[in-house]
C-alpha cells in the first residue's frame, strides 16, 4: 500500500499535529518506513510456524472448582454467642453513636 500526500496530511489532520513543513517531510518519511515494514512482514512465510494463542504451557495448580472446603459450624453455639436475639435476627452492640 503505496500512502499519499493527501492520505498522510489526513493522518496528521486526525492525530491534530501541526507540523512545520520541514518536520512534516521527517514525518512522512517515517511512516512511509512504517508502512513498508508492514507490507515486509505481509510477505513473510509462516507456513511452518504453529499458531500460539497463549503466552505458556504452564499447567494450572490449583485445586479443581467441585473440591469445596467447608467449614462445619455449629449454628445454636453461634447463635448463643451473640448478646441479644430478637425475632430471630441476631442484635449486637451499637457499633455508631446515635
Amino acid at each position: 500500500m503505496e500512502l499519499n500526500n493527501k492520505e498522510l496530511k489526513n493522518i496528521t489532520n486526525l492525530a491534530r499535529l501541526d507540523l512545520e513543513e520541514k518536520k512534516e517531510e521527517k514525518f512522512f518519511s517515517d511512516i512511509a518506513c512504517v508502512v513498508g515494514y508492514f507490507e515486509d512482514l505481509k510477505n513473510v512465510d509462516v507456513s511452518d510456524v504453529n499458531p500460539v494463542t497463549g503466552g505458556t504451557y504452564e499447567i494450572n495448580v490449583f485445586r479443581n472448582d467441585n473440591d469445596m472446603v467447608r467449614v462445619e459450624t455449629k449454628e445454636g453455639a453461634i447463635i448463643r454467642s451473640f448478646p441479644d436475639n430478637k425475632e430471630g435476627l441476631l442484635k449486637t452492640p451499637h457499633i455508631f453513636d446515635k
